[in-house]
């Protein structure tokens, strides 16, 4: 059961909806960012986790596990915590945009490279409400990265990365030299003594 809330044509979309930004159907077992959609499941213990990045400089910014909301026609994710990496401006706005037109918010900027990443809203319409008090941060400023996804397409085999069977015979060797070496020292500083 969906619990989303309708201001205009918008929709806030909670954490439980399965529904995505491009409206379809597809049940996909991940969520991503993409140019054009943001794809949500029921999270469970088992669900994919994915840590959030500003897309210009790849500051950490915040992860899955904070996500409140998406908001499809804002194109923007709320979650409940980021890290210190972004910083709210000090200027109180008026937002004059169609979907969150009369809010109150502080624009909220990455602390690396000072680019806007999202809205931190002080008052909304009561549509609004699950962004109050929130990060809510645009997708199109976002990266994500999925933990535990590491794509094996281009990962050396082991005869790549394993040396030659000649350079295990020279170390071998070599290490052979050295232990009769450090005897051959030890014989002469016992007979010395």
């Amino acid at each position: 059961m969906s619990s989303s809330s309708s201001s205009g044509s918008g929709k806030v979309r909670r954490k439980e909806d399965t529904t995505s930004f491009a409206a379809t159907n597809s049940r996909n077992d991940s969520r991503k960012i993409a140019s054009s959609s943001l794809v949500m499941n029921n999270s469970g213990p088992n669900d994919p986790k994915f840590v959030f990045s500003c897309r210009s400089c790849r500051n950490i910014i915040g992860d899955s596990l904070s996500l409140i909301c998406t908001y499809e026609e804002m194109r923007t994710i709320t979650v409940s915590g980021t890290t210190n990496k972004i910083a709210p401006e000090h200027t109180l706005r008026t937002s004059v945009e169609r979907f969150d037109e009369g809010s109150t918010f502080y624009k909220l900027l990455c602390t690396e490279c000072v680019q806007p990443i999202g809205k931190y809203y002080v008052s909304t319409p009561r549509t609004l409400d699950p962004l109050r008090d929130k990060y809510t941060l645009f997708v199109d400023s976002l990266e994500s990265y999925q933990l535990g996804k590491v794509d094996l397409g281009n990962a050396p085999s082991a005869e790549d990365i394993s040396p030659p069977q000649s350079a295990n015979n020279q170390v071998a060797d070599d290490i052979g030299k050295v232990g009769i070496l450090c005897l051959s020292l030890f014989l002469c500083a016992h007979y010395l003594v």
